[in-house]
């Protein structure tokens, strides 16, 4: 999940605001949805306590909670 989307513009979810080049899309695993999580890749977010080491979850299915990526339960949910 390393690669860069090339995507240009920054993140609009203002608990990260780095370039959107450094995220990835992934559609919603559940049926028929089309809807994009976007993970934030940078592994640097301040949470307010402490900077996160971890991927981050910009934007997600509302409609389907469990139906991001593989490993997104360890992430750092800011969406």
């Amino acid at each position: 999940m390393t690669a860069s989307s090339g995507a240009s513009g920054f993140c609009a979810n203002s608990s990260c605001s780095h370039a959107n080049n450094e995220h990835n899309y992934f559609t919603c695993k559940a049926h028929k949805c089309r809807v994009k999580w976007k993970i934030c890749q940078t592994m640097s977010h301040d949470t307010g306590l402490t900077t996160s080491t971890k991927y981050a979850i910009c934007k997600k299915c509302t409609a389907h909670p469990g139906g991001g990526p593989d490993g997104f339960e360890e992430m750092l949910d800011l969406a």
